[in-house]
């Protein structure tokens, strides 16, 4: 849902520390899963996904001490301390008539205050998953990688340029309105 999804601006060339630490960065689930969990031990979420881009959001997420949760199209929101077992469900896309009850189940109240409460929610995803965190949060969302090819998208994840990226408004909304 376009409308709801708005791209912010951040101050100046880069985000302060109080910035940082008052955002909720968002990581989408991906479809690569731990040996492990496919053998059927479960796993904390951290741990459990393997894809490349999960990897690399989830490695400077924790490096700089950003607080991060997990979108799961199986789970919903999810912290990354959750154990999971393994599934096999893709993300959907979600509107306004979508009934998901489970999108907050799996994670506590306090998680769910502390999701619900970010002055900042930063989606590291795809229009896809940055268009499901607006739906369900119904707030706006910051989604500075929506509309670069996946090449790109590795590159801000590894040298962790969402972590400081100033959005650009027009460039991030011909990317939504392209699409």
């Amino acid at each position: 849902m376009i409308d709801t999804l708005e791209l912010q601006e951040a101050a100046g060339s880069g985000l302060s520390r109080h910035a940082l630490f008052g955002s909720l960065f968002v990581v989408p689930c991906s479809a690569t899963k731990s040996r492990i969990l496919q053998d059927g031990a479960p796993l904390p979420a951290r741990d459990a996904y393997t894809g490349q881009a999960f990897r690399m959001a989830r490695n400077r997420l924790e490096k700089s001490g950003a607080k991060w949760c997990i979108l799961s199209g199986y789970y919903g929101f999810i912290w990354p301390s959750t154990v999971i077992e393994n599934y096999d469900v893709k993300m959907d896309p979600v509107n306004e008539s979508t009934v998901w009850d489970e999108c907050f189940g799996a994670i506590t109240n306090r998680q769910y205050a502390r999701l619900m409460t970010a002055e900042r929610i930063v989606v590291l995803g795809s229009k896809l998953y940055a268009n499901a965190a607006a739906v369900l949060l119904r707030r706006k969302v910051e989604a500075p990688l929506v509309g670069l090819p996946i090449g790109k998208m590795l590159q801000k994840l590894a040298g962790g340029d969402f972590l400081n990226l100033p959005n650009d408004k027009d460039l991030a909304r011909r990317a939504l309105d392209s699409e």
